[in-house]
Order: C-alpha cells, then sequence, then structure tokens
C-alpha cells in the first residue's frame, strides 16, 4: 500500500462500500484529499463492477465532506489507497 497521494487527474475510484467504480479527479492539500467525480449524482456515475480502479476511497474513520449527491468527497489521504495494477 502507498503511504502517500499524489494529485490524479481521470482516477478510476472504487467507491467504499460498494462493487462499482467511478471517474474522478483527485486533488491534494495538506494531507487532505479532495475527490472530485466527473459526474454526479454518484448512484448514475457508477460502473459496475468496479472495473480496474487506481483508487480506492473509503468514508471511515472519518469522512470530512461526504456528499455523493454533487460528487465530491473529502476525506484524510490515509483514507484513500492507491491501486496495484492488475
Amino acid at each position: 500500500m502507498k503511504t502517500t497521494l499524489d494529485a490524479k487527474m481521470g482516477a478510476v475510484v472504487r467507491y467504499c462500500g460498494h462493487d462499482a467504480t467511478f471517474v474522478a479527479d483527485i486533488f491534494v492539500h495538506d494531507g487532505i484529499a479532495v475527490i472530485h467525480a466527473a459526474a454526479a449524482p454518484i448512484e448514475k456515475a457508477l460502473t459496475r463492477p468496479a472495473d480496474k480502479p487506481t483508487h480506492h476511497v473509503v468514508d471511515f474513520p472519518k469522512a470530512i465532506f461526504w456528499k455523493p449527491s454533487i460528487g465530491v468527497f473529502v476525506v484524510p489521504v490515509s483514507q484513500v489507497t492507491t491501486c496495484k495494477a492488475r
């Protein structure tokens, strides 16, 4: 698992608790990851089953701002992992 997170445009993000992915841009600032989905609401933008994710985001233990309805997620960088290439 990668301990540092780099900004990424066009990331394929596996959605917390779902076997689904969505396309998003990830921005990193001062230990915080801001994930902005390419389309919202997330429920309409999900690809199922999850297909070759580049990142995985979880809302536990702390979601600073978690709004799937507008496609924006803000979490500590420790809650976003970079997936290994398959």
